[in-house]
């Protein structure tokens, strides 16, 4: 595990420690360290939506209508519940 030294102004310290007790935090690194996992999930689902867009912008216009999809989901969620059965 790498140590990172970081200098907070006074105030936002003094914020960082409250809130780190308010979230039940032992530190404020700790506090640090779950809000940079937050971050880096919150860009990771991100970009994962991102990659679905594109890829449904990708795959073009259908001339199927919406009830149309709609009717073909449900007759498939109905033949694999069959299936099961």
């Amino acid at each position: 595990m790498t140590k990172v030294l970081l200098s907070l102004p006074d105030p936002l310290s003094e914020w960082a420690e409250k809130e780190a007790a308010n979230n039940n935090f032992d530190s404020v690194g700790e506090y640090v360290e779950s809000l940079l996992r937050e971050e880096r999930e919150r860009q990771e689902a991100s970009e994962e939506f991102d990659r679905l867009v594109q890829e449904g912008l990708d795959s073009g216009i259908r001339d199927r209508t919406m009830a149309e999809i709609l009717a073909d989901a449900k007759q498939q969620a109905k033949d694999r519940l069959n299936a099961k059965l």
